[in-house]
């Protein structure tokens, strides 16, 4: 199990990848974003994945260091286009 200690604002967060999976399980988001972290199939959005994982603000979250954090704990980050139609499919396909 991949466990990540980390600090954002001086103030000490941890993160473990079957911790990530349990809290993010069906959680939805608020709105559709560029930037996404894959858990179990599921497309969310980076920045409020993040935020609902350790109660952190997004507002002075940089996505640079959400992805760092989730990345060394083995998820993948991606930029989507959503303005692609394929991509679209897909994302909202996840969501069911």
């Amino acid at each position: 199990m991949s466990r990540k200690t980390f600090k954002i604002n001086r103030k000490q967060f941890e993160l473990e990848t079957e911790q990530v999976k349990r809290d993010l399980e069906g959680w939805m988001p608020d709105t559709d974003f560029r930037y996404y972290v894959v858990v179990e199939g599921r497309y969310l959005p980076l920045r409020q994945a993040f935020t609902k994982l350790t109660g952190h603000s997004s507002g002075s979250l940089i996505s640079s260091r959400a992805a760092d954090i989730l990345e060394s704990l083995g998820f993948r980050i991606l930029r989507i286009d959503m303005s692609d139609p394929a991509v679209l499919e897909a994302y909202f396909n996840s969501r069911d």
